[in-house]
């Protein structure tokens, strides 16, 4: 047979589209879109891969990939089946199955990203729809909720974030404060303020929510910008708070953290929920004849 008269042999490519919006930003790791990307592009999104396989995949540990799984959980863009024991000898449990959401106006994401999808759909010719879950309101309104939900996992990569002096201390250890040799009246007026004893929870809390954003950017970058006076009342702080709000031992205290939920739930940012701590804190003094 001529040699020129041969066919050329049939190379079969399979291709699956993706989510622009879960490649093409920063609200996902690497891990989460690469996993997003496989669960997606199994037949009808259902991944039986072993943990050791998609560690593989990954090129992660054991403790990245679970994080990673249950933040894509979390946002709705998977659901996940427990894989059961299997009767074998000896008995072994079978993987768990991945199933990637299709939909993404099921996803719970933050509302920049909704605002995204909303975008994809119009180009498309359709019509958007409801999203089934209330965005976030930022990316650090995510993480915080996250955290909140799945502590044992709301590390990120090591090294990755700064941590405070505060936070590599004993949790029942205060933290020593360490002010610079020029002094700054106005934080120093503050850090007295948040250091009184008959300080109430509420009007900490206030404080605590106005500077939330900061102090989440202050434990997260090197390069935050902030002066040594006010990195060290932020520290502080988020010390206090922390310790507060694991002590609460009345019941007023107690109303107060769970409106503060409630607000957060409901995607009120952190500067509004202080405007509202300190409206609460007028209507309370009111009701007492204060």
């Amino acid at each position: 047979m001529n040699e020129k008269n041969k066919k050329p042999r049939e190379l079969l490519l399979y291709f699956t589209p993706v989510y622009n919006v879960l490649i093409q930003n920063w609200f996902l790791n690497v891990i989460e879109r690469n996993l997003a990307i496989l669960f997606s592009s199994c037949p009808d999104g259902v991944c039986n891969w072993s943990r050791e396989q998609l560690k593989r995949y990954c090129e992660c540990g054991p403790y990245h990939l679970e994080r990673a799984i249950r933040r894509l959980k979390f946002l709705h863009i998977i659901d996940i089946d427990r894989g059961g024991w299997k009767q074998s000898n000896p008995p072994r449990r079978e993987s768990n199955t991945y199933t990637f959401q299709g939909d993404p106006y099921r996803w719970r994401v933050t509302k920049e990203l909704q605002e995204r999808i909303v975008a994809e759909t119009l180009k498309l010719g359709k019509e958007p729809r409801p999203f089934e879950h209330k965005g976030f309101e930022d990316q650090l309104a995510f993480e915080i909720s996250f955290q909140k939900s799945v502590p044992a996992y709301a590390n990120g990569k090591k090294g990755r974030r700064k941590q405070s002096r505060d936070l590599q201390q004993s949790p029942n250890e205060p933290a020593e404060v360490q002010w610079p040799n020029t002094d700054d009246k106005k934080w120093l007026d503050r850090m007295a303020y948040i250091l009184d004893d008959d300080l109430s929870f509420i009007s900490l809390a206030s404080k605590y929510y106005q500077y939330t954003d900061d102090i989440e950017v202050a434990r997260s970058f090197h390069d935050h910008g902030f002066s040594a006076h006010k990195l060290t009342y932020l520290e502080r702080l988020h010390y206090i708070f922390t310790e507060r709000r694991s002590k609460l031992h009345n019941e007023e205290d107690i109303a107060v953290f769970d409106q503060i939920e409630s607000w957060i739930d409901s995607g009120i940012p952190f500067g509004k929920i202080s405007l509202k701590l300190e409206s609460l804190k007028k209507e309370m003094k009111m009701s007492k004849g204060d």
